[in-house]
């Protein structure tokens, strides 16, 4: 072997080692950004931020908790594979309330309300999830002053579920905040029909009537 064909190889075994390296940094970075992301997610699932099933969407690496995964794919059917978008306008939502400016905040409500349109085109009209994603649409939109739009989506959540209590408590609040109290509390009264039960609608409907005069 000649200088010439030493120091060739020894650049080439120098590339290979390079590559080498880079590729174990891009796996390392992958691994680590993977870990990131499970993390945030669980510590916004811990501190109610986000619903537990959150972990089960594509928001999460593939490989996390896969058997899971597969179990509420079967459940929920081709939909659930848009879900993570759900998830993303729940912590749009979260992240506007904290928000500091009035662009910043409307504009993490538009996003937040693209997010659940996007889940509620790619779900049939009996989706399990379509109530509650259209509440969370009507709440975006209440925030952004669109109060036609929102009662628009609220209603659509009761003609999808006519017993849906956040439907019921996302109207009510709408009316009692315009000062419109007397069809707030008509709205819980349906709600109660439907839900006799529920400690939600009696509790908002006591502190609506104490507010009122105990009228």
């Amino acid at each position: 072997m000649n200088l010439r064909q030493g120091m060739a190889g020894s650049v080439g075994r120098r590339s290979r080692l390079r590559v080498l390296v880079l590729s174990g940094m891009a796996g390392w970075a992958a691994v680590a950004g993977a870990t990131s992301v499970i993390q945030d997610l669980q510590g916004k699932i811990q501190r109610h931020e986000l619903p537990a099933w959150c972990a089960y969407t594509q928001e999460t690496p593939a490989s996390y908790a896969r058997a899971e995964k597969e179990r509420y794919a079967r459940r929920y059917g081709p939909a659930w594979a848009a879900m993570h978008h759900a998830c993303r306008g729940l912590d749009d939502l979260n992240r506007a309330a904290s928000a500091t400016g009035d662009l910043a905040q409307r504009n993490l409500l538009k996003a937040a309300a693209r997010e659940f349109d996007y889940v509620l085109e790619h779900a049939g009209p009996r989706y399990p999830f379509r109530p509650f994603l259209l509440v969370k649409k009507g709440t975006a939109l209440l925030r952004l002053g669109r109060r036609i739009d929102a009662l628009e989506a609220f209603q659509a959540a009761l003609r999808a579920d006519r017993g849906y209590e956040d439907a019921y408590l996302a109207m009510a609040h709408m009316y009692a905040g315009r000062g419109d109290r007397e069809t707030a509390l008509l709205i819980l009264e349906q709600g109660l029909h439907f839900n006799p039960t529920s400690e939600r609608l009696q509790a908002a409907k006591a502190n609506l009537s104490a507010a009122d005069g105990g009228h």
